[in-house]
């Protein structure tokens, strides 16, 4: 089996507990980095969704497969999560707590995994 990571966010970089949800989703499965997209901010909606087919086309998920889609192009995004779906994987986006610490005046965020929550079928 196969957990897809389709973001910018790689693996390595996860919690325990990011890579504990991943694999409950996919028992024994690999967990892949596959870089998001990236995009051309002129391009037209159209030309995304044709981009998201040729990325899919390219990627050839597995049958069953689990993904995770996150990236900073929300329509690009839809597009994957419509073309996986259609596929039979399953997409899922993380959802996050954000930690905010203060320390001499200067503010900083952390974000903290908590779940996986499935997109809706689309």
């Amino acid at each position: 089996m196969q957990f897809l990571n389709i973001s910018n966010h790689p693996v390595e970089g996860w919690s325990a507990s990011q890579r504990e949800a991943a694999l409950a989703l996919a028992p024994d499965a690999d967990l892949l980095d596959v870089d998001f997209p990236t995009l051309d901010p002129q391009w037209s909606r159209v030309k995304v969704k044709v981009k998201a087919i040729e990325f899919i086309d390219d990627l050839d998920p597995r049958p069953g497969a689990r993904a995770m889609v996150a990236g900073e192009e929300p329509i690009m995004c839809f597009y994957l999560v419509r073309e996986l779906q259609a596929l039979g994987v399953a997409c899922y986006s993380a959802t996050t707590e954000r930690v905010v610490e203060e320390r001499d005046g200067v503010k900083t965020s952390r974000f903290s995994f908590v779940r996986f929550r499935e997109w809706p079928a689309l």
